[in-house]
């Protein structure tokens, strides 16, 4: 229970950091998703299912406060948390520099379903290559390299005492 409740505070702190103070910081448009990383650290660290949960919780908060079609956000946060969670259990090595690439794919593939969502709504979004080259690609890389050192912090943290998930060990 306690290992939820300070999922569920950091999750919450990254949101409102990732909401005010990056959404101010804006560098040509270019902005880091703080909280895609710390939901797939969370992927990474408990697997896809607590993965796609937190991505749920963030995703909800956020229809809440920005979304003007209730789900949206929960819809697409929650498929980066579990597709995040599903790499990690698959194979491939928990490295932060594999993390920063995989949190660097996740998003541009987040953006891509966004855009693709955002049209099935009937909003025109411009020229896709214009938007793929100025805004998510460079964006994708940010949220890449900020993910690297929340990964590892998150990673520390998930491995401490109460964060840590008791396996049982059946009978073989």
């Amino acid at each position: 229970m306690k290992r939820r409740i300070v999922m569920f505070v950091i999750l919450v702190v990254v949101m409102t950091v990732d909401c005010t103070l990056v959404a101010n910081l804006n560098l040509l448009d270019w902005r880091p998703s703080l909280s895609l990383a710390v939901i797939l650290s969370f992927a990474a660290s408990y697997g896809a299912l607590s993965g796609s949960l937190c991505g749920l919780c963030v995703g909800v908060m956020m229809d809440l406060l920005f979304a003007p079609i209730r789900g949206f956000y929960a819809l697409i946060f929650m498929l980066s948390g579990y597709a995040g969670g599903v790499v990690f259990e698959h194979g491939i090595s928990e490295t932060p520099l594999m993390f920063g690439t995989l949190t660097c794919v996740v998003y541009i593939v987040r953006e891509l379903v966004t855009m693709l969502l955002t049209v099935l709504l009937g909003v025109r979004i411009g020229s896709f290559f214009t938007l793929m080259i100025r805004y998510v690609l460079p964006s994708a890389i940010l949220t890449g390299l900020c993910a690297i050192p929340i990964y590892i912090v998150l990673r520390a943290v998930c491995e401490t005492g109460f964060m840590r998930i008791r396996r049982r060990v059946g009978l073989d």
